[in-house]
């Protein structure tokens, strides 16, 4: 059972205007009961020396049942409205209760077929994959509200803390809306080894997409969707210590329907991706680094001149640099540090506020720093530290849009705010009894550092305080 309470409002800056600790939701609501149940099937069979089969299923069911807070809009502009409610910029925060009911069912599977095998002087490594996924969600979720303006249940001021529930709510019935999806993969890739320099990699994923709306979604269209997304990729290794590649990929997914139940053309990718690879001389570490250039077209974003918030909007863009040094500095002390630039931009789209805006919670900067220290390397049994600090740069909360309110005739403007930056330190430790058993202890956010993970709308989702894990891990 946990407390279900969307996030805390930000201004401009990203600045919190509340109190994380501070609780927005009257006494008595907000909490949900959320049950997971997962059942997970991993099996390896070596078929001979070259050729071995690897299956991987899961079952996951879960629920989501109470009722919770959400927010349901903040303004970057003030907004009046006669004999209704005014509404400033980031102070009052208009929240609504939601009565969850919602349970999901996902079926995956995974089988893989990987080999060995020469045709003349020339080696090949093959994958051939099958992938089935089978799921159902059924959401009977129940709110207050008929529109942004015609219920308000509460207000808060945020400067004086006050909560003003504005009237007796009642939760409006509803026909239980559901989706059920079906998805089939078949993948070929082949590792061709031309000669000790020389390798290339072809082949690509072809996936079969159904999902079917039933209950009070079965006005939308139906989605059945195929497409095939290749893969070809190249390496050369001028030595024992310098290689280069570069590889071209493409990669689509399943646009749900706007809210008229028009069907939205898939969202595709092309990534294209260079790097360099060098072992230094003298160490057992490795240094890596590439360019990528990503572009992603049919984003579904909002567009201010209808209203209906979701279309098809065009391109985006993601370009950036990748710089990886791993490996051994002792025999008992291992080092990953990583460095990522992503500069992010919607090129095109319909929504003209969007054009030139960031992805939502993609820092532009990021680094982070791992540390692993063995007291006995190279044995089955024996303890292992490690300890990590990990920095995630600024980044916007939410694509600028408008909100369209067909009662007064006018576009609403909502702008996006910066999310801060941030420094978290996670240790841990691990015991290996042997071979097939382990146990781990995982404290992350060590220093109880307060900042934000993710946003919704121009609200941000805090990150929790200290928290430690424990896993018991058994291979049989």
């Amino acid at each position: 059972n946990v407390f279900f309470d969307r996030g805390v409002p930000i201004d401009l800056d990203g600045n919190l205007l509340v109190d994380r600790d501070v609780n927005l939701t009257p006494d008595g609501l907000g909490n949900i009961d959320i049950k997971t149940t997962i059942f997970d099937l991993d099996l390896d069979y070596k078929i001979s020396d070259n050729w071995s089969i690897h299956h991987i299923s899961r079952y996951e069911n879960s629920t989501f049942e109470g009722v919770g807070a959400s927010i349901f809009r903040t303004f970057s502009e003030t907004v009046s409205i006669p004999g209704l409610v005014e509404l400033r910029p980031f102070r009052d925060v208009t929240r609504s209760l939601v009565s969850r009911d919602f349970e999901r069912d996902l079926f995956t599977a995974r089988t893989e077929l990987k080999g060995k095998f020469d045709t003349g002087p020339v080696s090949h490594e093959a994958l051939f994959g099958f992938e089935y996924s089978h799921g159902n969600n059924i959401n009977n979720n129940r709110d207050t509200s008929n529109g942004l303006f015609d219920q308000i249940l509460l207000r808060v001021d945020t400067q004086n803390l006050v909560i003003e529930p504005n009237f007796n709510f009642t939760f409006e019935g509803s026909d239980p809306n559901s989706t059920e999806q079906n998805i089939f993969a078949l993948s070929l890739f082949d590792k061709i080894t031309i000669n000790d320099s020389l390798n290339v990699i072809f082949g690509g994923r072809l996936d079969f997409v159904d999902l079917e709306f039933g209950g009070s979604s079965s006005e939308l269209d139906d989605i059945d969707e195929s497409e095939f997304s290749p893969t070809v990729g190249i390496n050369y290794e001028f030595n024992e210590q310098l290689s280069v590649y570069g590889v071209y990929s493409e990669a689509f997914t399943v646009n749900a329907p706007d809210i008229n139940g028009n069907t939205l053309d898939p969202r595709k990718a092309k990534n294209l991706e260079a790097g360099v690879r060098y072992n230094i001389p003298g160490t057992r570490l490795t240094a890596a680094a590439s360019v990528f250039d990503i572009e992603e077209t049919n984003r579904a974003t909002s567009n201010p001149t209808i209203s209906d918030p979701i279309v098809e909007s065009g391109t985006f863009n993601s370009k950036g640099f990748d710089f990886v040094l791993q490996g051994q500095i002792t025999d008992n002390l291992s080092v990953i540090l990583n460095y990522v630039y992503n500069d992010t931009e919607f090129t095109e789209t319909s929504n003209p506020l969007a054009l030139g805006s960031p992805e939502v919670a993609i820092p532009r900067n990021q680094a982070s720093l791992f540390l692993n220290y063995d007291f006995s390397p190279g044995e089955d049994k024996g303890l292992s530290l490690n300890a990590g600090i990990i920095y995630v740069g600024e980044r916007i909360d939410a694509v600028p849009s408008s909100l369209r309110v067909d009662a007064l005739g006018v576009n609403i403007d909502i702008g996006s705010s910066t999310i801060q930056d941030y420094i978290r330190v996670d240790v841990g430790a691990r015991y290996n009894f042997d071979k097939h058993k382990s146990i781990s202890l995982r404290i992350e956010n060590l220093f109880d550092e307060e900042y934000e993970i993710n946003s919704v709308g121009n609200t941000v989702i805090p990150q929790s305080p200290t928290t430690a894990f424990v896993t018991f891990d058994w291979e049989f």
